[in-house]
């Protein structure tokens, strides 16, 4: 009977132990990152930065107020294109393929 004593302490034993071991673990790991000395973080002097004055280019100006048109210039109405019919555009194209392939006036497929 001493040996399922001795058996059973030792597990309890054991599972306290790697408790104890994963909480250390946890702490460590979640611990803040040790702190730096105290001349580490110094923040840096103002001293050094002097104020300095902006110039703008005299071309910058204010911006002013549109001036309202008091006589209105009609402008001219373009004059309506006339396109050419198709008999007209395709006529100077139908001789053109026609003295380029040899062929007559009967055997293209274009009146005219």
């Amino acid at each position: 009977m001493s040996s399922k004593v001795g058996i059973f302490f030792a597990g309890v034993g054991t599972s306290l132990v790697i408790l104890a071991v994963g909480f250390a673990g946890g702490f460590i790991v979640a611990r803040p990152a040790p702190k730096q000395q105290a001349g580490y973080q110094t923040r840096a002097g103002t001293e050094g930065i002097t104020p300095v004055r902006v110039i703008m280019p005299a071309s910058a100006e204010p911006a002013q107020p549109p001036q309202p048109q008091t006589a209105a210039v009609a402008a001219p109405e373009p004059a309506p294109q006339v396109q050419p019919s198709l008999n007209e555009v395709q006529a100077p194209l139908a001789r053109k393929l026609r003295a380029a392939t040899g062929l007559g006036a009967a055997d293209t497929m274009m009146n005219g």
